[in-house]
């Protein structure tokens, strides 16, 4: 092994004993090792240099005390380093900005640096030129159809129980949880920060195929202007408005530059420190607001979209709820609403993204600010259902679920459905019951069939419809896979689990307007149900296990054919193997509950031993939601069980629940 091999490696390997051993293991020897650091830091191997600065970020994590004699000599070689040329250099001097700013120990000793400090991690947050190979963009590629690798995997969360009847015993409403998460919520972070700044934010809860790696895969990958973006946001949330004298004439500087990249990186940082300077930065955003509007202009895509992101980033400034003045909205927010929405509508897919996540970040913000606008809105968001392609149009659809969750029933109005609805129809009816864009379609029905309530009536008994065909389908895959293990692929669960939540969704937003779409359905297929078993088809009860709740004789035969209340109790099941299904299945059985509880009496007999058997104390915390939904319903059915002919005996629950009530909580 040469010379350069061997620092490399010594330093590479030394820091596993440094987070770990610390003052125990090198106690008697960091001082020397701190100086042989040094003396290896102006080695002529950028693999020498990138294991140095690495090896004192490990030090300044886990013994800072060491590295205090030597601050100065250690600043300014980590500032020479993170503009070395050498990516994998800057990048892991970078870090040791990072790792100074989280810790608020070492608050009193970077305060000196600063002003050494912010420029370098400007100059690193600017575009480099092998960035700019790949993301540099301008071209109108909106009919240019989009990689299936380009789309990342979103991930649903099962429903909690949640009910409109205030009259019920329902727990606290709780919303929808969707892995999903809207790619609007770039909040900068350690790790998320500059993933929002360079349009590639991972999304909360997303998990990226392995395997697949591509242009865009590439850039979402941490690297020196994330890591700077990174470093300044934790600064900033740090030092609060003392960073601003420092930062604020450079900002300036660059924002005025004749070159894009940076008035680019300007923006960015501005966007970066909102979180830590807000209140430093209001006396300025009044003229700042209009110069990012004006950027929105800019030929440059990525100028557009990062400006987007920073408009995001001070939307509480711009939506200023409950005190903005008739000025302030004319001269700010209606301006940035209006540029955003003209945004969604470009002929980049990169703007088309970056437009749409803005606006789902100031609909957040804004909620029923946004009541007297929806008109124009609708008008925008639905002239693209058209002209997006994939990926976009899954941001889309998160926009307008969004836009339902905070207007709510004012989005009833006959002349904003009839702007919304045609488009979501035409839509629906382009996918197949397999198709993954389906999914997000439907989670965006069920925001705005909650938040419509009744008026959703006409568009129900097709979606109602295909609800119960695709629970019904899938049960029959499940089946499959149980008669025949190996030889079936089991489908994927996120289609069962949505469907059931878009029927608790329809059960809780019609009321007892539902009753009528679960009796049309229950009387159709109950006469299919009935023909196949008279046929003799039927699944072996061994094999089939978690389907034995799903009819009276523990022996469903045609899952196609199984009207929705069966179909429900075979989801009910214990011996489902997907907690996530349970959790939404008891969900709609509380709402079926309160809505139409004369239909789901006679089937009680088969439903209440499942649910008294899940109201269980000793659960592990990863079925908590399961129990907190089957204790919900048991309480629906219970309120209306004393006004039935149905007997409901209250010992089961009243041991059930006294246990859950006193035993301590589940171990995580």
């Amino acid at each position: 092994m040469n010379r350069l091999a061997h620092q490399s490696l010594c330093a590479h390997l030394s820091q596993p004993f440094i987070q770990t051993g610390g003052k125990e293991s090198l106690s008697d020897n960091l001082q020397a090792y701190v100086e042989a650091l040094f003396l290896s830091a102006s080695d002529r191997s950028p693999d020498v240099r990138k294991n140095v600065c690495s090896a004192l970020v490990s030090l300044l994590s886990s013994n800072p005390d060491v590295l205090m004699p030597n601050l100065s000599q250690m600043v300014d070689f980590m500032l020479y380093a993170t503009q070395e040329t050498d990516e994998t250099v800057a990048l892991e001097a970078c870090e040791f900005w990072l790792a100074f700013g989280e810790d608020l120990r070492l608050k009193n000793y970077l305060a000196g640096y600063l002003e050494k400090i912010v420029p370098v991690l400007l100059k690193g947050m600017i575009y480099s030129e092998e960035d700019l190979l790949i993301l540099d963009n301008d071209e109108e590629d909106k009919t240019v159809p989009d990689r299936e690798q380009d789309i990342k995997p979103r991930f649903y969360g099962a429903r909690d129980a949640r009910s409109l009847d205030n009259s019920s015993c329902s727990s606290p409403v709780h919303n929808q949880s969707s892995n999903s998460n809207n790619p609007s919520e770039a909040q900068l972070n350690n790790d998320g920060a500059a993933a929002a700044a360079t349009e590639d934010a991972d999304e909360d809860g997303e998990i990226e195929e392995e395997g697949e790696s591509d242009e865009d895969d590439l850039y979402a990958e941490w690297n020196l202007r994330k890591c700077s973006a990174a470093a300044l946001d934790v600064i900033a949330v740090n030092f609060e408005n003392a960073l601003l004298d420092y930062l604020l004439p450079i900002l300036k500087e660059y924002l005025f530059q004749p070159k894009w990249q940076h008035k680019e990186a300007a923006i960015l940082a501005l966007g970066a420190i909102a979180e830590g300077c807000l209140n430093g930065m209001e006396p300025h955003l009044s003229t700042l607001v209009p110069l990012l509007l004006e950027c929105l202009k800019d030929r440059k895509a990525l100028v557009w979209s990062i400006t987007f992101w920073t408009l995001g980033r001070y939307s509480s400034w711009i939506i200023a709820p409950g005190a903005t003045s008739a000025e302030h909205k004319q001269t700010v927010f209606l301006p940035v609403m209006e540029g955003l929405l003209t945004c969604v509508l470009d002929k980049n897919k990169r703007v088309q993204e970056a437009g749409c996540s803005a606006f789902a970040t100031l609909e957040e913000e804004a909620g029923k600010e946004l009541e007297p606008y929806l008109l124009p809105i609708l008008n925008s968001l639905v002239t693209v259902f058209r002209k997006y392609q994939h990926k976009n149009l899954l941001i889309l659809y998160d926009a307008l679920g969004t836009l339902a969750d905070l207007v709510g029933a004012s989005l009833a109005k006959p002349e904003l459905l009839q702007v919304l609805m045609p488009s979501v129809i035409e839509r629906w009816q382009k996918l197949s019951d397999e198709e993954q864009d389906l999914i997000l379609l439907l989670e965006c029905l069920l925001s705005v069939v909650v938040a419509i309530g009744p008026a959703f009536v006409p568009y129900a008994p097709a979606v109602f419809e295909r609800c119960v065909r695709i629970v019904a389908n899938n049960l029959e895959g499940y089946a499959l896979c149980i008669k025949h293990p190996g030889e079936y692929e089991p489908p994927d669960n996120t289609f069962l689990i949505v469907a059931l939540d878009l029927l608790s969704g329809l059960t809780q937003g019609l009321g007892t307007l539902a009753a009528q779409f679960y009796e049309a359905n229950q009387n159709q297929r109950m006469g299919g149900y009935a023909n196949a078993r008279s046929g003799g088809a039927t699944i072996d009860p061994q094999a089939q296990g978690m389907h034995a709740m799903a009819s009276p004789d523990n022996n469903p035969n045609n899952h196609q054919a199984l009207p929705p209340f069966l179909s429900l109790g075979t989801c009910l099941n214990i011996k489902f193997p997907k907690p996530s299904i349970r959790q939404s299945a008891f969900a709609l059985v509380g709402d079926c509950a309160i809505s139409c509880y004369h239909l789901l009496e006679s089937y009680l007999p088969q439903f209440m031993p499942q649910i008294i058997r899940q109201i269980d104390a000793e659960a592990p915390i990863t079925l908590t939601s399961v129990c907190n939904n089957a204790v919900w319903a048991a309480g629906e059915i219970a309120i209306k069980a004393g006004k039935s002919h149905y007997t409901l005996s209250p010992d089961p629950f009243r041991s059930r629940l006294m246990k859950r009530e006193t035993d301590p909580p589940p171990p995580t």
